[in-house]
């Protein structure tokens, strides 16, 4: 059985700026490990434990900028994965968060390579990298600073998004994540279908959203369908920084069949404008 589980509808485009870059998370509780065949999966974890997500736009450069997350002292980091896209060939690019480096390069593709009509981007792809041996976390914000970038028009290493796996001694249920990343063409509405996976319905299934490029005005809003079900739409920026033409992301923590949206985000049945975690449970019952 097949999922149609992301459609981004409204992808506005201009000459100067591509509105909507979509990567994605999908977080089970899941009766038994399935693998998935579709090719937008870049990773999937099943453990005992807490996830929690992040993201930040970056349109230009910016230094120390912080989103609030869930960590406590007895925490213990399990895999932290970093993401983000490129519009061109853009030479290598370093991002920091706590300081320590994400170093993008054309050999940390993980999504293929898409040809964009449109001179000031030429392609685009996602990437993605592991950084848990980098990376710490010691408290309840994650700092993120982007240097500048040559200027070549919208060419160049564009927001970041982080999934972080962590276990702790209270925690008693396991859980799984999916990851997903954007593998088709910018300039035009995206539609993908993945296998269904085997879920336990009781528990919370969470949908989570990183974005980019989309005006603070609901004429620049993208709509999400799960199967056809409208769970709702999304437009720029959030609340971690909230100018015209940054993205909107998911931003929450779940462990132990809790999840807690953060950064203005809820976790409910729908989306709306900055709020892109989702509780889809029912979507997914009713596909």
């Amino acid at each position: 059985m097949y999922l149609s589980l992301f459609q981004c509808v409204k992808c506005v485009n201009s000459a100067s700026i591509i509105r909507c870059a979509c990567l994605f998370t999908l977080l089970t509780i899941l009766f038994s490990l399935q693998n998935v065949n579709a090719q937008i999966l870049f990773a999937e974890d099943c453990f005992k434990g807490g996830v929690i997500s992040s993201g930040v736009d970056n349109i230009g450069s910016k230094s120390n900028v912080k989103a609030k997350i869930k960590w406590e002292d007895d925490y213990d980091l399990l895999r932290v994965y970093a993401l983000t896209y490129r519009y061109g060939r853009p030479p290598n690019h370093t991002m920091y968060i706590n300081n320590s480096p994400i170093n993008w390069t054309l050999e940390n593709q993980a999504g293929p390579e898409q040809i964009e009509d449109n001179d000031l981007t030429d392609f685009f792809a996602t990437h993605a990298n592991e950084i848990s041996e980098s990376v710490t976390i010691d408290n309840d914000s994650l700092t993120f600073t982007f240097p500048e970038q040559p200027f070549d028009g919208n060419k160049g290493w564009w927001g970041v998004y982080i999934i972080v796996h962590y276990d702790a001694p209270h925690i008693e249920k396991n859980v799984c994540s999916r990851i997903y990343v954007a593998d088709q063409n910018q300039m035009y509405p995206q539609n993908y279908q993945i296998d269904k996976p085997f879920y336990d319905n009781d528990e919370l299934v969470i949908f989570a959203i990183h974005s980019s490029r989309m005006a603070s005005g609901y004429f620049d809003a993208s709509r999400l369908r799960i199967d056809g079900a409208q769970v709702g739409d999304f437009w720029g920026g959030d609340l971690v920084i909230p100018t015209s033409s940054s993205g909107t992301h998911g931003h929450f923590y779940y462990e132990d069949g809790f999840c807690e949206g953060l950064n203005g985000d809820t976790a409910n049945a729908s989306i709306s404008h900055h709020d892109c975690t989702a509780v889809v449970n029912d979507y997914m019952a009713a596909s």
